[in-house]
């Protein structure tokens, strides 16, 4: 199974401008609220497969997104636990 990633914007601005650059390389890519978990500057994320993540990571560094936080998701104990990475 393909491990998930989330990463985290510091306001809603970047993360829309990441997930717009995100969707034209053809990218999957969904919006999620912030977990609980997670503390960052904004309140919502974006999941990335693992498998898409090292492109998404290029685009991002490609476009100006500010900084960004990319955090492991897997499911224990049915529920998600996030990692920072």
């Amino acid at each position: 199974m393909d491990k998930d990633f989330v990463i985290t914007f510091q306001n809603t601005n970047f993360a829309v401008k990441a997930e717009r650059a995100l969707l034209d390389e053809k990218l999957s890519v969904g919006v999620l609220p912030l977990p609980t978990q997670i503390s960052a500057g904004c309140g919502i994320c974006l999941k990335v497969f693992g498998r898409e993540l090292e492109s998404a990571l290029a685009v991002l560094e490609a476009v100006n997104v500010g900084k960004i936080s990319i955090y492991s998701r897997e499911m224990e104990n049915n529920r998600y636990v996030y990692s920072e990475c």
